[in-house]
């Protein structure tokens, strides 16, 4: 039996024992309970469901995706990156028009943004959420490009907001 088997029972009961404390713990109506393994020990967290904290569930998974849209825009910006710095040595001649090309088409993950056709509501809020926090007015272009998303898309749900 692993270390988290032991402590599974309490997840869907009222009742869990701390095995180095050797107590019975009661949780209290309307909380929560999260374990967390770490190398040889597991921590329980215990919270109250209140008013803000009642959908911890949502706010973990926004976070999973804002997290998701972050590492995605870095990625993007690196690319583009590299493309502006392809571009800078074709325009002072420091690589051929051919080089250039062959560039592309031998390494086209380096510097080609993938554009994903789908954008529900939530994962909407979540890129407004953070354009509002950089604070930089994007154009749609600009915002499809660094989240790789469709214009399209992004201007049906600002139409239908």
């Amino acid at each position: 039996m692993s270390n988290i088997d032991k402590y599974i029972p309490f997840i869907n009961s009222t009742k869990y024992t701390s095995t180095q404390e050797e107590s019975e713990y009661e949780l209290p109506q309307d909380s929560f309970v999260f374990a967390i393994q770490k190398s040889h020990h597991i921590n329980i967290i215990q919270g109250d469901l209140n008013g803000f904290s009642e959908n911890i569930f949502d706010i973990l998974q926004e976070n999973n995706n804002k997290e998701k849209f972050y590492i995605k825009a870095i990625k993007n910006l690196l690319k583009q990156k590299e493309y502006i710095n392809l571009l800078y040595q074709v325009s002072n001649e420091l690589i051929s028009d051919e080089e250039f090309s062959n560039e592309l088409t031998e390494n086209e993950d380096k510097y080609l943004i993938n554009i994903e056709n789908s954008l529900d509501r939530t994962n909407f809020k979540v890129i407004s959420g953070i354009i509002d926090n950089i604070g930089n007015n994007f154009t749609d272009d600009d915002v499809s490009e660094i989240f790789s998303l469709r214009t399209k898309n992004i201007e049906n749900l600002l139409l239908n907001k």
